[in-house]
Order: structure tokens, then sequence, then C-alpha cells
């Protein structure tokens, strides 16, 4: 604890400004029906007492941080460096990278989950009422609006 607190004061106290990624849908809304593709998107991710957890975006973004787990040692051995050096010019440019990185691929990773269909089958009664068997997928409004954002903090 006290080390992470040394770092955090550390950090402020170079006035690094931070850089976050942000994943998950756009804020688009299903035509004619009153819920949003995100309301849908943590539905599914969690499930509820009717619907079994399809935890496409985790998974996707696990597989994103296992596949670019060097690019992120890489970087953070980096950024380390340049706190303690006191060069911190270049830290805010490889945080953006890592970040975009891993934001594409956590894209890319989420959308062929969702593609695949590989969760935990549909309902008999919701195959009924979408005609297939095909987890996360109705329209493609879920699969087309997965999206990551890299910005400033």
């Amino acid at each position: 604890k006290e080390d992470n607190e040394y770092y955090a004061y550390y950090v402020k106290r170079q006035r690094i400004t931070m850089v976050k990624l942000e994943f998950g849908v756009t804020n688009n809304k299903y035509p004619e029906k009153n819920i949003s593709v995100g309301q849908v998107a943590i539905i599914n991710e969690y499930g509820t007492e009717t619907i079994p957890p399809r935890p496409a975006f985790r998974i996707g973004l696990e597989r994103s941080v296992t596949k670019n787990k060097k690019l992120i040692d890489a970087a953070l051995k980096n950024i380390t460096n340049h706190l303690l050096t006191g060069r911190k010019d270049s830290i805010q440019r490889q945080l953006t990278q890592a970040l975009t990185q891993i934001g594409k691929s956590a894209k890319k990773e989420t959308k062929d989950i969702i593609k695949q269909g590989s969760m935990t089958p549909n309902a008999p009664l919701t195959i009924k009422k979408k005609g297939f068997d095909h987890p996360l997928w109705e329209t493609g409004l879920l699969h087309d609006s997965v999206e990551y954002l890299v910005s400033k903090e």
C-alpha cells in the first residue's frame, strides 16, 4: 500500500497527464425497442435470473491483455524508467500506444466471440422467437457497437 501511495504521489508531482482506455459499446438504441445496446450488453455480460451470463466483453479484454502481455510489460518498464530518471516527455505517447493496441485487440476479440456465438446456447423459447440459435446475436447491432476509446484523463 505504501508503494502505491508513493507512486501516486510521485506521478502527481511529475504532472503527467494520464491516459485511459474505455471499452464497451456505443450508445445505440435498438429500433422499435425501449432498450439501449449498453443495457443489452450488461444484461448478457452478467446474466439475470432467467438469462445465463455470456461475458463476451470480459473474455475479449482478458484475451487481449494476454496476447499483449509483452507490450504491456515493455511499456510499464519504459514508463517506470522515465519516471525514475525524470524523463516524462514520452510517457503519454507510450501509454497511448499500448492502450490503443489493447483496445483494438479487445474490440476484435469481443466481436469474434459475438460472431462465433460460442456462449451458452439460447433457451428454446428464445430460439423460437429469433428463429435461430446464436447467442448474443439478433440483429448484429451489439456486434457492430463494440468500441474502445483512448483519451487523456
